[in-house]
């Protein structure tokens, strides 16, 4: 039974409110266009780290292609603001140009950090936002599985719970490597070199 199976309810749309099955529609044609993006958080405080840069938060926003869950990526934010939002479109979309999963659909629920950046990013990225209450059966399903990930490759490597989003990054990367390696139109997005899981453990021999 859904809260609002007709999706008319004016109180269930102020409220954000979701269908309890959250389950994917087998019916629906998959879109590799379409993007699926869900902001999760408050967390114990984080970092990325870039070069000589180096980013703190609690937030993350996930992003999951929609033909293919198995493609994604997680972006560190300070905040639920709009304008952190519109800056990780952005670099998806510049990650993704040119590929088979080049963003022109964005699907997402009406958080705030959503309905702030969704003018921006139909009228100056092109991106046509989708704030339909049904969306959520395909990220809920990525946020789960890379929160458990994230997880076990932490303990298992040792690594301090502040390095917790380069770790879901970097798991969800390894996910889109291994899904893209054979299939034409990524190497912009995987490179020419293959990843180590996090968490593996590897012995170090001499070359002599």
């Amino acid at each position: 039974v859904a809260t609002d199976p007709d999706h008319s309810c004016a109180a269930c749309f102020a409220g954000a409110a979701r269908d309890i099955a959250h389950v994917r529609a087998k019916s629906r044609e998959r879109d590799p266009g379409t993007w699926h993006l869900d902001t999760v958080g408050p967390s114990v405080p984080g970092i990325v780290a870039d070069g000589d840069s180096v980013s703190y938060g609690e937030y993350a926003t996930v992003c999951s292609n929609d033909a293919d869950r198995k493609i994604a990526t997680a972006f560190l934010r300070q905040t639920t603001g709009a304008a952190e939002t519109k800056t990780h479109v952005r670099q998806l979309e510049t990650r993704y140009r040119g590929t088979p999963s080049e963003v022109k659909n964005a699907r997402v629920d009406r958080g705030p950090e959503f309905i702030g950046a969704k003018k921006d990013l139909q009228e100056n990225l092109d991106i046509d936002v989708d704030m339909g209450l049904g969306h959520g059966a395909t990220i809920e399903a990525v946020v789960n599985t890379s929160s458990v990930l994230t997880r076990k490759a932490r303990i298992a490597s040792g690594l301090p719970t502040i390095l917790w989003p380069m770790i879901l990054i970097g798991m969800l990367f390894h996910g889109t490597w291994f899904t893209t390696r054979d299939v034409d139109g990524y190497s912009s997005v995987h490179g020419d070199w293959s990843p180590m899981p996090i968490g593996a453990r590897v012995l170090y021999l001499p070359k002599t």
